[in-house]
């Protein structure tokens, strides 16, 4: 999320600060924070504001650690560090910087934030700070030194994380951009990344954890050969192991300097880093933390999705969790036992060790399950996951359905994911009516279809567009579907940025939906598509050269929007159109009002829709269409569930084939080559070149007409929009050929023929005559 200060009051701004906890103070225009003496000074309250910061702006510091709940600052000075940052350092919704340093502050709420730490260069030039207790940082938006604007990159909320954890992975950071800057020149860097390695597997690092630590430092230090560096870490752990020679600090510190290796070794914890170099191998090494947390974790149940990932599942009192190994959750559960073990908090590095010996045990030895977000399906089953803190879940089978403590999907809780209440027997699907704004029988027919639709765990998927002017509820229509299906913190979402976004944001939730849409790019038209009725995306992994994360997920799409924003024929023909009328004065709610008689009525809605859900896998195998429509596996769950709610065959096809031919009659009329053709075409048939074809439409086109629409300014491009439109044009009784001709001078040739009524031949025919008898009325003369 970004924010622009730069328009923003400086009180207001200072007051906002205070209402998220922090101590803000002012700070002198254009001058660096100070370390404060005593950190309790000028702690400021929304009623002392107006008498500190006035007009001519005064930078606004903010007093961190305890007087601000704890928050922290990572402060990336060195390009180094700003590199790293994401490999080693949390994620955080709370980014700011200059414009020379876009993301060089990194928020954090830190348990026992602790005192401020930094980390300097030999020659005492800044590369890593971590700000907390006793400091204070200039906030946005103030004015750095240098004159520079700061401003927010992210304005969300600051990750929450263990104060030592932090401190170890800051120190981490500033360890490995120390060794980036003092890397040596090439010759004789495998030998410092062998000389690395076994410092570091004596200590007892993780072999993988070594392979990251040398692969970022040679990627900070423009070191080409990567993936070279990274497999010292694997030689020198087998020389290790059959107790064969492998240098470590005192080769290092010939090749980057004793005070480098003595700081850097400082910073890691690791003790006489140079002089207690004995080169004993691994037997005989007293068991570290990591391995005891691997013992500890002998009675989980560790097995790995198709993607190659590693979960757990883990007996929490009575019932059983899912976690992803490397997430938050199950680091907290893995710390919890470990401290009810031994009565201490094992440091991170151990914590990380212990996960990538877990993972190659899930991965290689346990079974393979897929991995369900909110909905899954198995043996002909349903099951929806309510999220709750039992981790129960609804099984919906053909009989009916019943709320289940251990379902046999494997759930997966994604960040964001809230819980859905218990359903209840006894509703009825139009007490859902009252808290959607749709205007007839049908319209609500096709939106019920469209949410039972997305109970079926694998799609394809409908597009819901809901469209209409200001004041007709599309938000909350979508926000109250959304909550009987997968309600989340981020229930709307704008626009994605880019094709990675949208999957990732299938890949963590159920329904997507984005709301006040204005305009779908190509590209997104396309990706919702793939999202509707299955298709992947694969983009490279981070910090890897040839490793490929792919994304292959079919999900539910809410479009909101005043305009009509799916236009392009391939979407059209996924998507349902609702057009949602203006609300009158005298029917308006107020938030607090609806929200809470929906919340009391959800329960029995969400039975009801259940039951529709129940209906339909019990009568699916059953339904038989006369023909079938472009979305054919959602008209034939509809139809089967329809019985549940009264309705029958007809009326849902009716409702849904009119509205097919609405948004057909859109797509034709979003396009600006459709006039002109219609035109062209009159009542005759067409028969050339696209070139052709071009020319003679763009001569039926005004000025004015050509400039309000994009022109195809290409002959190529025309045949792509044709072949778009032949599904939107067949239908409408215009048939478009593509012909290649046979010989030396072949020729591409469109054909395009048009079905004619009666009454134009009838037309055609009296022309006709009429002009044949002109003609011999004019040979008479």
């Amino acid at each position: 999320m970004e924010r622009d200060e730069s328009k923003i009051s400086v009180i207001s701004v200072a007051e906002e600060y205070v209402g998220r906890g922090w101590a803000p103070v002012p700070v002198p225009f254009q001058s660096k924070a100070p370390v404060l003496d005593g950190w309790g000074q000028l702690r400021l309250g929304k009623d002392d504001l107006p008498s500190y910061f006035t007009d001519d702006r005064p930078n606004i510091g903010v007093l961190l650690g305890e007087p601000s709940g704890g928050l922290v600052d990572v402060d990336l000075d060195a390009p180094e560090a700003l590199e790293l940052a994401d490999i080693f350092l949390p994620e955080t919704d709370s980014v700011f910087g200059r414009a020379g340093k876009q993301r060089s502050h990194r928020l954090y709420v830190a348990t026992q934030p602790g005192r401020s730490s930094q980390f300097a260069d030999l020659d005492g030039a800044m590369l890593v700070e971590c700000r907390a207790t006793g400091v204070q940082t200039i906030f946005p938006p103030s004015v750095h030194q240098s004159g520079e604007p700061i401003r927010w990159v992210q304005f969300g909320s600051p990750a929450r994380v263990d104060g030592q954890a932090l401190r170890d992975d800051v120190s981490k950071l500033a360890a490995a951009t120390l060794m980036a800057r003092n890397w040596p020149k090439e010759g004789s860097r495998q030998n410092a990344a062998l000389a690395l390695a076994g410092g570091l597997l004596r200590a007892g690092w993780a072999e993988k954890s070594v392979e990251l630590f040398i692969y970022a430092i040679a990627m900070a230090a423009g070191d080409e050969e990567l993936k070279k560096r990274a497999t010292a870490a694997d030689s020198t752990e087998q020389k290790l192991e059959s107790d064969r020679a492998a240098t470590g600090w005192p080769t290092l510190a010939g090749l980057v300097g004793d005070k480098v290796v003595e700081k850097a070794c400082a910073w890691l914890g690791i003790k006489n880093s140079i002089t207690g170099q004995k080169g004993e191998g691994a037997a005989g090494m007293k068991k570290s933390q990591a391995s005891r947390l691997v013992e500890l974790a002998q009675d989980i149940t560790l097995w790995h999705s198709p993607e190659i990932e590693g979960f757990a599942t883990v007996l929490v009192g009575t019932h059983r969790e899912n976690w992803l190994l490397n997430s938050k959750g199950f680091k907290r559960w893995l710390s919890r036992r470990f401290y009810g073990e031994t009565g201490t908090t094992p440091n991170s590095q151990a914590v990380q060790d212990a996960l990538g010996v877990l993972a190659g045990m899930a991965i290689f030895d346990g079974e393979e399950h897929r991995v369900a977000t909110r909905i899954g399906g198995q043996n002909g089953n349903i099951y929806l996951d309510l999220a709750n803190p039992d981790w129960e879940a609804v099984e919906i089978t053909p009989s009916g359905w019943n709320i289940m403590s251990d379902p046999p999907v494997k759930f997966r809780r994604s960040r964001g994911l809230y819980p859905l209440p218990q359903p209840a027997t006894g509703g009825d699907i139009n007490d859902l009516r009252p808290f959607v704004n749709v205007a007839t029988d049908s319209d609500f027919m096709l939106l019920v279809a469209c949410l039972v639709a997305s109970f079926r765990p694998s799609g394809p998927y409908p597009v819901l567009a809901l469209h209409g002017e200001q004041g007709t509820a599309k938000s909350t229509l979508c926000r109250v579907l959304r909550q009987l299906v997968d309600p989340n913190k981020a229930d709307l979402r704008p626009g994605p940025k880019e094709p990675r976004d949208l999957m990732i944001a299938a890949t963590n939730g159920w329904f997507i939906a984005l709301d006040n849409i204005s305009y779908l790019p190509g590209w997104l038209s396309d990706a919702l598509c793939r999202l509707s009725t299955g298709g992947g995306f694969g983009t490279r992994s981070l910090y890897q050269n040839d490793e490929e994360t792919l994304f292959d997920s079919q999900r539910p799409v809410i479009l909101t929007g005043i305009g009509e924003v799916a236009t392009s024929g391939d979407l059209v023909e996924r998507t349902v159109l609702l057009y949602l009328e203006k609300i009158s004065k005298d029917k308006r709610r107020s938030e607090t009002d609806f929200w809470a008689e929906f919340d009391a009525a959800r329960p029995e809605i969400l039975g009801a829709v259940l039951d529709g859900v129940s209906m339909a896998l019990r009568n699916v195998n059953e339904v038989s269409l006369k023909e079938l429509p472009r979305m054919a596996d959602f008209a034939i769950w509809s139809v089967a569930a329809a019985p549940a709610f009264g309705w029958n065959e007809n009326q849902f096809t009716n409702a849904y084939s009119g509205n097919q031919e609405s948004a057909n009659e859109l797509t034709l009329e979003a396009s600006p080559v459709v006039p002109p053709l219609q035109e062209l075409l009159g009542k005759e048939d067409w028969e050339g070149t696209a070139s052709e074809l071009l020319e003679e439409l763009t001569s039926k086109v005004t000025d004015v007409v050509g400039r309000s629409k994009p022109w195809p300014k290409t002959a190529r491009t025309l045949g792509i929009i044709l072949r778009r439109l032949s599904p939107n044009l067949r239908a409408e009784g215009m048939e478009v050929e593509f012909k290649q001709t046979s010989g030396k001078n072949s020729k591409r040739l469109i054909i395009i023929t048009q079905e004619r009524n009666s009454s134009d031949a009838n037309d055609a025919t009296d022309a006709q005559a009429e002009n044949n008898q002109k003609t011999a009325s004019d040979a008479a003369w």
